[in-house]
C-alpha cells in the first residue's frame, strides 16, 4: 500500500514538470507578502493577463492568487477587466513595483550559507 503511495506520487513528479517550475522558479522560498504582490504585479505589467497565467508566472498557488487579486484591485494596484476577467498592473501598481526594486537594491536579499563554512573545524569552538 505505501508502495502504491509512493509510485503514484513519483509517477506525478516525473509527468508534470511545472511542479518543479513553479515551486522551484528561481530560487524562490518563503517569500514575504509583499514579494508575493511584486512578483504578480510584474506578471501583469506589459498587457491583459488571465489568473492562470499570471499564477503560473508568479509562481504562487491558486489559493495565493485569488487572495493577493482580491486585496490589488481592492487597493487600486492591479486593474480587472469585467467582461473578460483578465487583469492589468495599474499605474499604483508600477509605482509600488518602483519602490520595491529600490528597496530590493538598498537590501539586497541574504544568501544561506552551507554548514562547512560556518564552522569549519569540530575543535575550532574550543579554542573561543
Amino acid at each position: 500500500m505505501a508502495c502504491q503511495f509512493f509510485s503514484t506520487v513519483l509517477g506525478a513528479l516525473i509527468f508534470n514538470p511545472s511542479f518543479y517550475r513553479v515551486r522551484y522558479k528561481s530560487g524562490m522560498k518563503n517569500r514575504s507578502d509583499v514579494g508575493i504582490l511584486a512578483s504578480i504585479l510584474k506578471s501583469a505589467v506589459s498587457n491583459w493577463q488571465y489568473q492562470a497565467t499570471i499564477m503560473q508566472d508568479a509562481g504562487v498557488s491558486h489559493y495565493q492568487i485569488t487572495r493577493y487579486l482580491l486585496t490589488a484591485v481592492k487597493k487600486g494596484l492591479i486593474d480587472e477587466s469585467e467582461i473578460t476577467r483578465m487583469y492589468r498592473t495599474s499605474e499604483k501598481g508600477i509605482i509600488y513595483l518602483k519602490k520595491y526594486s529600490s528597496l530590493i537594491e538598498l537590501f539586497p536579499p541574504v544568501l544561506d550559507l552551507p554548514d562547512t563554512e560556518i564552522l569549519t573545524e569540530p575543535n575550532e569552538l574550543e579554542s573561543v
